[in-house]
């Protein structure tokens, strides 16, 4: 699996565990996991392929 592939399931399971998390969590909980899904996309958004970069 390549770090892009990696990256894009931590993304997706960030993403669920935002969805799917109970109503009843507590407000510092709930603002950890945005900012790790938030921190996430943005790291694979600027994500570089080492294989991109071969010019």
């Amino acid at each position: 699996m390549s770090n892009r592939d990696r990256l894009e399931q931590e993304v997706q399971l960030a993403k669920e565990r935002l969805e799917n998390m109970p109503a009843d969590t507590p407000t510092n909980i709930k603002k950890i996991l945005e900012d790790e899904y938030v921190q996430l996309s943005f790291d694979l958004n600027n994500f570089v392929d080492e294989d991109d970069n071969n010019d």
